[in-house]
């Protein structure tokens, strides 16, 4: 499991850093319509958001547009994170198949397992992003 999951991540990284800048560029031009398959594949894979969505009574397959992504829920840590086990956080429900866990210290002083950051709903709420001002 571990041979083969360092392997897939060097061959990952090895595509990466063989791909153009202008290929790279052209790959992901359009981030409303990549919003949207990410949230699909994370609707498809992550039990737990599988959960979430049930909850709130949504049917991924209704998610067709950006303006159907935008409305919906925010994750939070009481309402996901919290609520589920971190292997029911990662794709297929596999901990072990992970090739990093994202940990936040939070702002509240609470830390948590993965980020509200990391779902795909949080991730377009900060789609652009902003320009820092300079002080």
């Amino acid at each position: 499991m571990w041979i083969e999951q360092r392997q897939r991540t060097i061959t990952a990284l090895q595509a990466f850093l063989d791909m153009s800048l202008d290929a790279i560029l052209e790959r992901d031009t359009n981030p409303q319509a990549v919003a949207l398959a990410l949230f699909q594949t994370v609707a498809a894979s992550v039990p737990a958001y599988q959960s979430f969505l049930s909850e709130q009574g949504i049917d991924p397959a209704a998610v067709r547009s950006f303006a159907d992504f935008q409305a919906l829920p925010l994750t939070t840590k009481e309402n996901y994170l919290r609520r589920h086990a971190l292997a029911d956080l990662c794709r297929d429900g596999r901990l072990e198949s992970c090739d990093m866990v994202a940990v936040s210290s939070g702002s509240t002083g609470h830390s948590a397992p993965g980020s509200a950051g990391c779902t795909p709903r949080a991730a377009a709420a900060t789609w652009p992003p902003r320009a820092t001002q300079s002080r």
